[in-house]
């Protein structure tokens, strides 16, 4: 099961023509296409005002959220996925073990 990490967001990257270009290829996914490439606790950790629980009863789950959408793309080349959250893009992607970066 892949394990797609955080890489960044639009509001630190500097390269606004591949978050361009990310956007303007993507494609919409579900919350569950996303969750198999990204474990919920990766995303938890950024969004931990959510209810991540099964009790539904208590709070909102990012998935029902309407300021929420889930994308498949490609960033700076490679493959990626990415949560629209209020227009802020939070961006995911493998981690190759053989390098210090991520992509």
């Amino acid at each position: 099961m892949p394990n797609w990490k955080f890489a960044t967001d639009c509001t630190t990257t500097r390269n606004m023509d591949a978050l361009e270009e990310m956007v303007d290829h993507a494609v919409d996914i579900t919350w569950s296409t996303f969750c198999r490439f990204v474990r919920t606790e990766n995303v938890k950790e950024l969004f931990p005002g959510y209810n991540w629980g099964s009790d539904r009863s208590f709070g909102l789950h990012i998935k029902d959220d309407y300021a929420v959408s889930f994308h498949k793309s490609r960033f700076e080349g490679y493959p990626c996925v990415y949560i629209d959250y209020s227009h802020i893009w939070y961006i995911f992607q493998e981690v190759h073990h053989d390098s210090s970066t991520q992509h």
